[in-house]
């Protein structure tokens, strides 16, 4: 019987045999590659990303890119990590944080949020600037008291406790750094404050950096890994965190910020 069998197997296809059999194979081949594809998203790391550019969704729906996007390409290549990108408004990704229905995300450092969200790794820090338009001399805040139209602010955004609480420098509230540019540009108002990062993303992207002259830091804004309490130290996150570390050291994240914003954001 065995003997039989190998001579059985040894003979050829005919052409009508082989016709045949090419669906099948062709089918198998196709189930082979989906069952492989499954794998691969069954496998893949769901990641929020906060919509707010330049970090993310520059263009404004469910593929859009940004510092936070490429920060994610990256740490793929480096670590064979694959990540399902979802996205959400700030507001609703920190609570998602707090109630624990997010494990991972990127973002920027929050004040009150250490109670319930780790920041295991911190590759960028935006600087917190005041930034006067040109033809205004600011080289210190005693300057901005001489600023008649005042100092630009987001309405219901805190910035910095001194420059807050400093009633001696007048504020203007406006809705969006788009718009206190544009003031900044027509002589409306003298300087702003805000991260460095969105500043000079928002002067380029509405054709206004030259309208940016001299500048004061006075805080920072840490750009990082975010998740739960407790929940920073499994595999996944520890491979992340030490690949955004090496980016870090390496320059590869900062320069990933200025691709998208211009130089000078530090």
């Amino acid at each position: 019987m065995r003997q039989g069998l190998q001579i059985y197997c040894q003979i050829p296809f005919t052409a009508k045999e082989r016709r045949m059999t090419k669906p099948f194979a062709a089918l198998s081949a196709l189930i082979l590659l989906l069952g492989s594809a499954h794998a691969v998203a069954a496998d893949a790391q769901t990641l929020y990303l906060p919509e707010a550019a330049p970090w993310s969704n520059l263009t404004g729906d469910a593929n859009g890119n940004g510092v936070f996007d490429d920060w994610a390409a990256e740490i793929t290549k480096r670590t064979g990590l694959v990540f399902d990108i979802k996205r959400a408004p700030s507001a609703r990704l920190q609570q998602a944080l707090k109630d624990g229905s997010v494990d991972l995300a990127f973002g920027v450092k929050s004040t009150g949020t250490a109670s319930f969200v780790d920041y295991p790794a911190c590759p960028v820090a935006s600087p917190v600037i005041i930034i006067a338009a040109k033809g205004f001399a600011l080289t210190k805040i005693d300057d901005l008291y001489a600023a008649p139209q005042g100092v630009g602010v987001i309405r219901g955004v805190t910035y910095d406790q001194a420059f807050d609480e400093n009633a001696q420098i007048k504020k203007s509230e406006e809705a969006n750094v788009e718009t206190i540019l544009k003031k900044m540009a027509a002589g409306r108002l003298q300087a702003t404050i805000g991260s460095g990062v969105s500043l000079y993303y928002q002067a380029k992207t509405n054709g206004l950096r030259d309208v940016l002259a001299d500048r004061l830091v006075v805080g920072k804004i840490d750009a990082c890994l975010r998740t739960p309490t407790g929940k920073s130290n499994t595999p996944v996150v520890q491979a992340m965190v030490k690949a955004l570390d090496a980016m870090k050291a390496d320059g590869t994240a900062a320069a990933i910020v200025t691709k998208y914003v211009g130089d000078g954001w530090q």
